[in-house]
């Protein structure tokens, strides 16, 4: 995968976080009956699509529509890692003021802090004839339409789900627990944020044709020893199994912060030298392999 900085320089971030969990979440109404203050605190990283950085803290964004649909506060934040198709670089962003009146502002999707751009592309016909191109060609995919593939009407979408897939993995993550994607719409609550619809049949005959694809692309998933879990028992996603919530929660906790006595002594070598691993955190204590608990110097 290519990608670029505002300065159309190629970089790479790579397996940058390889092995590491992470939270996809979608703008679906469920994502308002989740405990979102236990997903704050666990401190795991979340990736968000179009304006769900509305409602949570994200570590990792990305919309595939014009800019001027989605938030300037998401776009001006600069902990958030956007990633943009390249086809939007020169697009302006807008604001919303208090009295209801959106302004186009002087500023440009290239001039937003800590993004990174692809280049966005359409069409599913290769990727029916070998799943593995979705994770191997420079470009990124986002759906397919009538205009590049008029035959495979049942797959006709285009979506920022399947770039935050690619993305993701792309980034080395090894586990992705969806929340947020409920991959159905009614028109009395369309989103977990504010905002109307006036038909939905559209958006829900794309999560049909998401579906398929999903589905297609999961056997290259596993392959890549990538597991995706769904933590909404009611979605409408039915390619990935279910996982619960606050374990997922749990399996992305980090080290917790130790106090800092005694950092600075000479006595670095005289604790005990664990050498098997990897380690992580379960139920608060420090194990191998998620397996019995290891004892540490004082515990």
């Amino acid at each position: 995968m290519i990608l670029k900085n505002n300065q159309e320089e190629e970089i790479s971030l790579k397996n940058q976080y390889a092995g590491q969990s992470i939270f996809l979440c979608g703008g679906g109404p469920s994502l308002r009956y989740h405990n979102l203050d236990l997903l704050k605190r666990s401190g795991a990283l979340v990736f968000g699509l179009n304006n769900v950085w509305s409602i949570l803290d994200l570590d990792f964004w990305v919309g595939m529509d014009p800019p001027q649909k989605f938030l300037a506060w998401g776009h001006t934040n600069p902990r958030i890692k956007k990633f943009y198709p390249i086809q939007n670089k020169d697009k302006p962003i807008r604001t919303k003021t208090k009295n209801d009146k959106f302004i186009t502002l002087n500023m440009r999707v290239k001039d937003c802090p800590n993004i990174f751009f692809f280049n966005g592309t359409l069409g599913w016909k290769q990727y029916l004839e070998d799943p593995s191109l979705f994770f191997e060609l420079g470009e990124i995919n986002w759906g397919t339409d009538k205009n590049h593939d008029p035959e495979l009407k049942d797959m006709w979408c285009r979506t920022s789900f399947l770039p935050a897939f690619r993305i993701i993995e792309y980034l080395g993550f090894s586990k992705i627990y969806l929340i947020g994607c409920d991959f159905r719409m009614d028109l009395k609550t369309p989103y977990a944020f504010q905002q109307m619809k006036e038909k939905v049949g559209g958006n829900n005959a794309a999560y049909k044709a998401q579906n398929k694809m999903l589905r297609i692309l999961y056997p290259e998933f596993i392959k890549r020893d990538v597991k995706i879990y769904n933590c909404t028992k009611e979605s409408h996603l039915n390619v990935f199994p279910y996982f619960d919530y606050e374990e997922a929660l749990e399996d992305c906790q980090h080290f917790e912060k130790e106090d800092t006595q005694g950092w600075y002594h000479e006595e670095i070598n005289k604790g005990v030298v664990i050498k098997k691993g990897p380690y992580n955190i379960h139920q608060g204590e420090l194990v191998s392999n998620y397996k019995k608990p290891l004892v540490l110097p004082g515990g």
